[in-house]
């Protein structure tokens, strides 16, 4: 920071609700035709990160799951699925990446996706909307 204001598009989180910052991310399933396997990446999440940031630059996160026929809307606990990325990291924020089982088709890769997210985890899912409602 340079002391400089920060424009509405810059600011380090998304909304604050009862003043907690929140930060919200969102990543459509995508098929790795590499690993032949369906997931969800998100990138720049601002955790932690010893050189760039004490703390988080937000006190809640919230992942949103863009799938073929619903938005999966969860709330992260901050360190299930998170990775750094390298030198990268520090500068642009870590990484959650998720993925379903190989060869599997993309509606039992997204529940296995959702299993994996929720189960033994802090995270917990807030809300479900089916995109034939919108």
């Amino acid at each position: 920071m340079n002391g400089c204001r920060r424009g509405k598009n810059q600011s380090e989180c998304d909304w604050l609700i009862d003043g907690r910052r929140v930060e919200c991310k969102s990543s459509q399933l995508r098929w790795w035709s590499k690993d032949q396997r369906w997931g969800f990446q998100f990138t720049g999440i601002k955790l932690p990160y010893h050189g760039f940031r004490q703390s988080a630059v937000f006190d809640d996160l919230i992942l949103v799951l863009y799938s073929p026929s619903m938005l999966h809307i969860i709330k992260h606990d901050l360190t299930s699925r998170v990775s750094t990325r390298g030198s990268l990291t520090g500068p642009q924020g870590h990484i959650i990446t998720i993925g379903g089982r190989k060869h599997q088709h993309w509606g039992e890769a997204l529940s296995n996706i959702l299993h994996k997210l929720l189960t033994g985890t802090g995270c917990e899912q807030v809300a479900k909307l089916r995109l034939d409602d919108m």
